[in-house]
């Protein structure tokens, strides 16, 4: 490998927001990542055919990047992906109460709008370009361990290597009793992938044949076979459909599963894969929006909750030293599966 196609990290501004960029050359493709929003990866771009494709949704907003949260990019959901209902939630007979912070709930966990303070790059053959962040429940006394006192580290890597961004986490426990987790992601994707496409002629594939009932958007507890809108496990168009449903009993092949977005008209996929680790994906295209959210989480939504009625959903407790790991990795291929070879998007 050239010096000139060799991976690369480097430090820009939006606005006054420092961010890291990881830059491929070899692949034509940029990652960009904000420590200040979350730790967000708000862009990931590739060039084909002399055009830059952005594979995330993105934002180019000082105030959005300052505020963090969700609406772009690849927000990391911890120590509860989605919401818990009323806020309230209990662990080995004890309840603690989250702030509401949408409508009657708490959505999307503790980590999304902090600073991530301990950031550290760099680049190797295996990984290419990576910045790793941390974060602990310790830098946060009242935003997080006021509402969550378990210690924690967690710890997430975004590396980019030959187109591909891989976004490896490691939530570890530093407390003297148990951790209770959840660990998901809310990455957008914009659709059409390619301008001059339609929103309504992309099409979707999701490796799931159960999904959990709703009320509120808080599962009763029912896991149904998938049927309509929701079985996706071969590709079906968006059409005028909107989703905001959360899937389970995910098929898991090489040791993971794959959410999908296909654009005809590009003849563009953008895959986005989860280890088995990730046992739900949510789905999220609202009405009157070009994009959609495939979310791989370790447990449905409220899970702690349901865990207390004793139903399977993915909930997690990790003792003293012990520590959780996943990996999930984001691409843009053509028709065929191929990273190389895309069409011009002239």
């Amino acid at each position: 490998m050239s010096a000139s196609a060799a991976p690369s990290v480097s430090t820009g501004k939006i606005g006054n927001v420092p961010v890291i960029v990881l830059t491929d050359p070899a692949s034509e493709s940029e990652a960009q990542v904000a420590p200040l929003a979350g730790f967000n990866c708000f862009r990931f771009l590739r060039r084909v055919g002399g055009h830059w494709i952005p594979i995330l949704f993105s934002t180019d907003s000082e105030e959005a990047l300052r505020k963090g949260g969700t609406g772009f990019g690849f927000p990391l959901l911890f120590p509860f992906p989605n919401r818990v209902k009323d806020g309230k939630y209990g662990v080995r007979g004890k309840t603690y109460q989250l702030d509401v912070n949408h409508r009657t709930n708490h959505i999307h966990g503790l980590v999304i709008n902090r600073e991530w303070k301990r950031v550290r790059t760099g680049v190797s053959e295996d990984r290419g370009a990576t910045v790793t962040g941390i974060i602990e429940a310790s830098d946060y006394p009242d935003e997080i361990l006021r509402q969550f006192p378990f210690p924690f580290r967690l710890t997430v890597t975004y590396g980019l290597k030959d187109g591909q961004l891989a976004v490896d986490a490691r939530v570890e426990n530093t407390g003297d009793g148990v951790l209770p987790m959840g660990f998901g992601s809310h990455p957008y994707f914009p659709i059409p992938i390619l301008p001059g496409g339609r929103r309504e002629d992309c099409e979707i594939l999701i490796p799931a044949k159960q999904y959990w009932e709703l009320e509120s958007s808080i599962p009763t507890g029912k896991r149904l076979p998938v049927s309509g809108r929701l079985d996706a496990r071969s590709f079906r168009p968006l059409g005028e459909e909107t989703y905001d449903d959360v899937l389970t009993d995910v098929i898991v092949t090489g040791g993971g599963s794959s959410c999908v977005v296909r654009d005809p008209r590009a003849k563009m996929q953008v895959r986005i894969w989860a280890d088995a680790g990730f046992r739900e994906w949510v789905v999220y295209a609202p009405k009157g929006r070009d994009l959609l959210a495939f979310e791989p989480y370790t447990c449905a939504t409220d899970a702690v909750n349901l865990n207390a009625r004793g139903m399977d959903a993915g909930w997690l407790e990790l003792g003293p030293g012990e520590a959780w790991s996943g990996r999930q990795e984001v691409r843009l291929v053509d028709d065929d599966g191929r990273a190389s070879a895309l069409p011009d998007a002239r």
